[in-house]
């Protein structure tokens, strides 16, 4: 739950100082609606409480103010960068994406897996999902790949993850700690239940381990 609070407050931070104009909205149905996605990556750092993951992307979408907080992982060839980007998206939580999802998600039992697990002995290359939808003192938490996914949840990633592209967004310095944002994910009750994780039944493979390896020195 710290981890939680301390990314919740750490991106009103970010959100505040992208603009000085006071934006008054209509709030959409549903008071104190926020959307998240993240997509699971592995961590360079793993530790017990992250289990070995860390967020490829994030999204955080207050849905009555129209703010937006993006951040995702770059690979380079030799290293991986983390980027930013915060503003505010006029009218997001009318987009079609946006409307398709909530409609979506009131037919999905919350906490579950709603794509098929990926087949033992098969290789699934795409993306992992996390999404949670808070309204009204609710959660509705799903997990999923992109096999056999409902249209609705396909419109919906595909827009979150192009909002990195989005002109209305602006780049920021301050960063959402990784561990602030996946902890509370792979620690929530729901995780690793049979029913909820979007691998096969086999036990997920361990966490990456880093190896310091020194040249030998060259003979003259």
């Amino acid at each position: 739950m710290k981890q939680l609070l301390l990314s919740l407050t750490t991106i009103a931070i970010l959100l505040t100082g992208c603009s000085d104009e006071t934006i008054v909205k209509d709030a959409p149905a549903g008071d104190g609606s926020v959307i998240e996605l993240v997509t699971f990556g592995l961590s360079d750092n793993p530790t017990q409480q992250n289990k070995g993951f860390c967020p490829g992307h994030y999204v955080y979408i207050n849905l009555e103010t129209d703010s937006v907080y993006i951040q995702r992982k770059i690979d380079n060839s030799d290293s991986t960068e983390t980027v930013a980007k915060a503003g505010y998206i006029s009218g997001i939580s009318k987009h079609p994406a946006i409307v398709a999802y909530i409609e979506a998600s009131r037919q999905y039992e919350s906490s579950n897996l709603i794509t098929p697990k990926t087949p033992e002995g098969t290789l699934y290359c795409g993306l992992t999902f996390y999404t949670n939808y808070s309204y009204a003192g609710e959660e509705r938490i799903y997990y999923f790949t992109s096999r056999e996914l409902d249209k609705r949840f396909e419109l919906f990633t595909d827009y979150l993850l192009a909002l990195t592209e989005s002109p209305d967004l602006d780049v920021v310095n301050s960063l959402v700690p990784d561990d602030s944002i996946m902890v509370p994910i792979v620690n929530h009750e729901s995780f690793g239940a049979g029913r909820t994780v979007p691998w096969s039944d086999r036990p997920m493979p361990p966490p990456p381990v880093k190896v310091n390896y020194t040249p030998p020195l060259e003979k003259h």
